[in-house]
């Protein structure tokens, strides 16, 4: 199971979804964020390299602190951490089709109109290109349905 995080916001629904339901024993987990850089200049351009890194280490810190809270929730279950350089949707299809993953969960950004248009949807890509089925969770998701319980 592929687990794509986008931030913070997105990782706490993505994990109130996944504690809410009873996974099979010895599921895998594959948390995943793809940085969405830009190619390098052509001249060594030091901020370049500076913004990079530090994105990498934001990554690396967001995915490791969402991988442990499934680790202490469910010690039964493997978590693997993947940061991933490229375009989101195309990396995260190919990290499901390379795990032979049977579901990602991710979230959206719930872009509309132009910027949608012209920014495309990641989520909307990854559904449509998946080898396995999606489920994506609209912002706020969980905000809303205990809203609408209470």
């Amino acid at each position: 199971m592929i687990v794509a995080l986008h931030d913070q916001f997105s990782g706490t629904s993505l994990q109130e979804f996944i504690f809410r339901h009873d996974w099979k024993p010895k599921t895998e987990f594959h948390v995943a964020h793809v940085i969405e850089a830009a190619s390098p200049p052509v001249s060594s351009d030091p901020s370049w390299e500076i913004g990079i890194q530090k994105a990498r280490k934001t990554a690396s810190y967001l995915v490791g602190e969402f991988a442990e809270s499934i680790r202490k929730i469910s010690p039964d279950h493997s978590v693997q951490e993947h940061v991933l350089e490229g375009r989101a949707a195309e990396e995260l299809v190919r990290l499901a089709k390379k795990q032979t993953a049977s579901l990602i969960i991710m979230g959206c950004r719930g872009r509309k109109g132009l910027k949608r248009l012209i920014l495309g949807s990641v989520s909307g890509t990854v559904a449509n290109e998946a080898p396995c089925s999606v489920v994506i969770l609209k912002k706020n998701h969980l905000a809303y349905s205990q809203r609408r319980s209470s």
